[in-house]
């Protein structure tokens, strides 16, 4: 049975694992009707992407995971079929890619501070310069020869349902933990704006993230910005979840969508392929959707 899934990161986010030619591949093996590449602030993968869809079967629907604040929380828009090649597009993203390094020079500099043996050049050399998310400055200092030998890393090597990287992030980047550091973030209501400006649907990303947050008076909220969709299905939710959102979204009309947030090994429980309750009748709504007024 043919499925959709509208949430997928390629090594164009830096904490993703798969090249997008491979993504390709095992759409088509697994008899995706459409994808989604959704790579953190940047349509990098997206570009590549396109240059390669005349060889495979499954539709490709350009997307991004855009980093968004509202009212003291970080929330994830997607924004399926936005104009993808856009200038202000573009700009937009670049501005949170730059912001994103300033926060993660400050991280290194704690954690050097702290005594670990990290530099932000070697961080921007391992990752190539695409967008770096704290567990990506985890994985470059994991990765060091040097590492396994501080008895302060050695629990992160071991055998987990999260990876090392997502569990270092945890314990020294997130607020109140020894490394943390602040952000400017783009606002969610201007990042939905946008959005709906150039064609794309603006969509909530993984709800369940944020359970005791997202309810329905906050996605009221939300919508009267201008919010058309909310990712029901996704690695973050349960059936119960799932059946939670589905309601709120078909009670305040907002598409629902699927999606795995399939990163790689970073995510070691989100196998390629695991979320498949996206059908056509999903994509066709959010086409629908896209010149709203």
């Amino acid at each position: 049975m043919s499925f959709v899934d509208l949430h997928i990161h390629s090594e164009h986010s830096s904490d993703g694992e798969w090249s997008v030619g491979r993504i390709w591949r095992k759409a088509h093996e697994q008899g995706l009707r459409a994808f989604s590449i959704s790579d953190h602030d940047t349509v990098e993968g997206v570009a590549e992407a396109m240059e390669m869809r005349g060889d495979f079967a499954p539709r490709l629907i350009p997307n991004v995971e855009i980093s968004t604040t509202h009212r003291g929380h970080k929330f994830h828009l997607l924004a399926p079929f936005v104009d993808w090649l856009s200038q202000e597009l573009g700009e937009f993203l670049k501005a949170i890619r730059e912001s994103r390094r300033e926060q993660n020079r400050g991280r290194v500099e704690k954690l050097s501070e702290m005594g670990f043996d990290l530099s932000m050049e070697e961080v921007e050399e391992a990752t190539g310069g695409r967008p770096v998310t704290g567990p990506a400055v985890a994985a470059v200092l994991l990765k060091k020869s040097s590492s396994p030998n501080d008895p302060r890393l050695q629990p992160y090597y071991s055998e987990h349902r999260q990876s090392g990287e997502v569990r270092f992030y945890k314990d020294h980047f997130l607020p109140g933990r020894p490394a943390y550091t602040p952000r400017r973030e783009a606002s969610l209501e201007r990042a939905i704006a946008l959005v709906r400006r150039l064609s794309g649907v603006a969509v909530l990303a993984h709800p369940g993230l944020k359970p005791g947050v997202v309810d329905g008076g906050l996605l009221q909220e939300m919508k009267e910005m201008g919010l058309q969709g909310l990712e029901v299905y996704t690695s973050y939710h349960d059936a119960k979840a799932s059946a939670r959102y589905l309601e709120l979204a078909e009670s305040l009309n907002l598409t629902p969508t699927a999606g795995s947030d399939f990163h790689g090994k970073v995510k070691p429980k989100v196998a390629f392929g695991s979320v498949r309750q996206g059908d056509w009748s999903m994509v066709e709504d959010l086409r629908r959707r896209r010149n709203e007024h």
